[in-house]
């Protein structure tokens, strides 16, 4: 599911105030993360949205996928980066790039 990037911060808004903890983290610059709008990855108890940014460069484009839906997630580990890769049942799953590999092993 796609969403605009005010959809997204309203819905990201409205998932933390319903869960314990949210987990936020963001690609990394020095390893080919985005300047202006970096990646961010959000993980709750209701499940994980990604924030990327559009080949418009300013635009951010955001997707959702509950824990219900989550079939696995591996992460594909590069020299200094990682990929996190979460399948889902039924629908399209997320890849998100240039993350630590550290910060990748959190989620």
């Amino acid at each position: 599911m796609r969403f605009s990037s005010n959809g997204c911060k309203e819905l990201n808004d409205i998932r933390r105030g319903n869960s314990e903890k949210a987990f936020v983290f963001s690609s990394s610059l020095m390893i080919g993360g985005n300047i202006l709008t970096p990646d961010i990855l959000t993980v709750d108890n209701q499940g994980v949205s990604y924030e990327q940014s559009n080949k418009n460069i300013i635009v951010v484009d955001c997707s959702f996928l509950s824990c219900d839906n989550i079939s696995a997630v591996e992460i594909d580990p590069k020299r200094i980066s990682s990929d996190v890769i979460m399948y889902s049942r039924g629908s399209e799953g997320m890849i998100a790039r240039s993350f630590l590999t550290s910060e990748a092993k959190k989620n």
